[in-house]
């Protein structure tokens, strides 16, 4: 009788576990296509929030209007998009893409960063090409000038 109940409670422990295993995996393939074909930041002085105890106070520089991609003449992918200064003075922002083929496996094709100037309160756009016609997904990511 131990031997029965000791198996049972062994089934009971190891299947939780198998569903959170596939729960796990099935939020991250949800949240993966989230994280592609988009601007990202990765430069907290460019935009940020910052938490404080009686309030957040917001640094927002930067913004992006439009992200997009499309296929160019040649098959490559072709990304682009449009920035946005929220400040009243130049600033200079740097920008890179990563191209990804169309399982998200990343290809051996990241640009070089590209400065673009943008004056007080105007507007700029970043423009690139993939090397690869295997690109289909992308991240463009923006920092400060160095």
């Amino acid at each position: 009788m131990t031997k029965l109940i000791l198996i049972l409670l062994s089934f009971s422990v190891i299947h939780p576990l198998a569903i959170a295993k596939e729960y796990d995996t099935e939020q991250q393939a949800s949240n993966l296509r989230d994280q592609f074909d988009k601007a990202v930041f990765i430069d907290h002085n460019l935009n940020r929030v910052e938490l404080g105890y009686y309030k957040n106070t917001s640094v927002v520089k930067i913004t992006t209007e439009q992200v997009g991609s499309r296929k160019t003449n040649t098959g490559t992918l072709g990304v682009w998009t449009t920035l946005k200064n929220r400040t009243d003075y130049d600033l200079q922002v740097e920008g890179r893409t990563m191209f990804f083929d169309e399982n998200f496996i990343p290809l051996d094709d990241v640009t070089s960063w590209k400065r673009l100037y943008i004056p007080a309160n105007g507007i700029s756009s970043y423009k690139t090409s993939s090397m690869s016609f295997d690109a289909t997904h992308y991240i463009i990511e923006l920092r400060e000038g160095r």
